[in-house]
């Protein structure tokens, strides 16, 4: 029997739907991502904050800003995520608005060792910070009760014109 050109339309549509309301799975919808975000943050140091915690937990282009203060370190907060079972990446999505000489270190609390590990170094002026970090060993940084603590840490003193600003800053288990 051949279909018509209006059955097939239908068909399709049909098949569109299904996939739409989730009666059909695809093979991208069975792998399944976990999403940390932000659950808390804490300022030590730096001014001027811009911005509340859901800032931080989508990539939408409005973002957690904080300016330097002109004492040592520049700025320092601590970013926790609640509840992780695991993780092998993180998703930071942001800019550093600095000068050249200026360091900002995005580092992980090492619960094993009891320090903190930088993950990556940022130097520079204007530098779009958009990265992905692999995570081989997650159980270092996960405390027994499934907290995350994630350092962002400007080394030396700051200038209050400079700052960073987060759009995203999430923490993925693929």
């Amino acid at each position: 029997m051949i279909l018509t050109l209006e059955i097939k339309k239908l068909v399709i549509l049909i098949i569109i739907f299904a996939l739409l309301s989730g009666c059909i799975q695809t093979q991208q919808s069975a792998s399944h991502k976990v999403i940390y975000a932000p659950s808390n943050v804490s300022i030590f140091a730096g001014t001027d904050v811009v911005g509340n915690l859901s800032d931080m937990q989508e990539l939408d282009g409005v973002g957690y800003h904080v300016h330097e203060v002109t004492s040592s370190p520049g700025f320092n907060y601590h970013i926790e995520y609640y509840n992780v079972v695991s993780f092998d990446n993180i998703g930071f999505y942001g800019t550093y608005n600095g000068s050249a000489s200026h360091v900002v270190t995005i580092e992980l609390y090492d619960t094993n060792v009891t320090t903190w590990r930088t993950l990556r170094r940022i130097i520079g002026t204007i530098q779009n910070t958009n990265s992905e970090f692999m995570i081989t060993k997650p159980t270092d940084f996960i405390y027994p009760n499934g907290t995350v603590v994630m350092r962002l840490y400007h080394t030396t003193v700051g200038i209050t014109a400079h700052d960073m600003n987060i759009d995203q800053l999430v923490l993925e288990d693929r």
